[in-house]
């Protein structure tokens, strides 16, 4: 704007670039933290693909106990009505009442609702399935196996410090370091290079560079900004510490669960199953001979809930072995092939 009013007024143009040149290593600092900040995230982001991992290995147990609840009962219902046969085919001969045929019939409808509760278990386990893999909750999925899911070998031991929750923490602190030596930078003064244009001075003067100096005069913030980050550091120590803690705990509780269904399906397996069996072949054959019903039906009980104890002893065991496999943060897909999931 002229100075005299009288003047034609003109318009100009100016234009002006600057550069801060830190002295200090305060750029990198924040580079430093913004690469800790996204190793975390990646850290994160495995650790919550094991958790799918670990959810799906647990679908798969149920999905396997319920199927093998399924086909128990199922043999059993076989074997009541082969038995109400034996009592109606008694009844004449006077060895058996008609009390007794309507007691297995009624056993029967009770063991055919069983199954049907089975199959229900088991559509709602494979509908979660689904929901889990991003499915429709009637997609199709494999047919049963008999096989158990996820017995394989269980984990060795393993540092667990190399899990990704522990490497997430690890590099919340390595950001939170580089912050706080970013703060504690601030005291130095910054440069900033500048270079300008303008029309509106003389030709002489149109191209002009200049330097500034930022200095740290009011060091209130500042000071405040560096206790911010001292704390910040302070409690992301004190989360890796409580997450290390926490990994150990964690692993020793899934290897003594691990440790304890194992043992507690071998005694099913290989003791209590295999004695009732016997005891309850030897009931019904006794039963075709003439013998009372009664013992033949106790016998057929114990024996059906003993195998229902084996097989549930087998899913616990299936479970605590996927629980100890998150525990050591380590996939059992990549590192127990023969796992067996849908």
């Amino acid at each position: 704007i002229p100075v005299d009013p009288h003047d034609e007024m003109d318009l100009g143009v100016e234009l002006m670039v600057a550069q801060r040149l830190p002295l200090s290593a305060r750029l990198a600092r924040e580079r430093d933290r913004a690469r800790a900040l996204g190793e975390s995230a990646r850290a994160m982001t495995d650790a919550a693909l094991l958790d799918v991992e670990r959810e799906a290995a647990l679908l798969s147990c149920a999905a396997w106990e319920a199927d093998a609840l399924k086909r128990v009962r199922t043999r059993h219902v076989e074997v009541l009505r082969t038995m109400a046969e034996i009592a109606r085919a008694q009844i004449a001969s006077g060895r058996a009442t008609v009390g007794d045929a309507q007691r297995v019939d009624a056993e029967v409808v009770r063991l055919t609702i069983d199954v049907v509760e089975s199959e229900g278990e088991r559509a709602a386990i494979d509908a979660e399935t689904n929901a889990l893999l991003g499915r429709a909750p009637d997609a199709p999925l494999a047919a049963p196996s008999e096989r158990v899911p996820l017995l394989a070998p269980a984990p060795v031991a393993v540092d667990v410090t190399t899990r990704d929750e522990v490497r997430a923490s690890a590099a919340l602190l390595a950001a939170s370091d580089a912050e706080r030596a970013r703060a504690a930078d601030a005291w130095i003064p910054d440069l900033t290079a500048k270079v300008g244009w303008s029309s509106m001075w003389p030709v002489t003067h149109q191209l002009m560079l200049g330097v500034a100096v930022d200095l740290p005069v009011f060091n209130g913030g500042r000071s405040a900004e560096q206790d911010s980050a001292s704390l910040m550091r302070e409690g992301a120590s004190s989360a890796l510490d409580d997450v290390k803690l926490r990994a150990v705990a964690e692993l020793a509780a899934a290897r003594a669960r691990d440790q304890a269904a194992a043992t507690m399906r071998a005694l099913f397996e290989d003791q209590v199953v295999p004695l009732v069996a016997a005891r309850a072949e030897t009931a019904r054959a006794a039963l075709s001979g003439g013998a009372a019903l009664d013992a033949a039906l106790d016998a057929t009980h114990e024996e059906r809930a003993a195998q229902i104890e084996l097989l549930r002893a087998t899913a616990a065991q299936c479970r605590s072995r996927a629980d100890h496999w998150r525990a050591t943060g380590l996939s059992f897909l990549t590192n127990a092939p023969s796992a067996e999931l849908p």
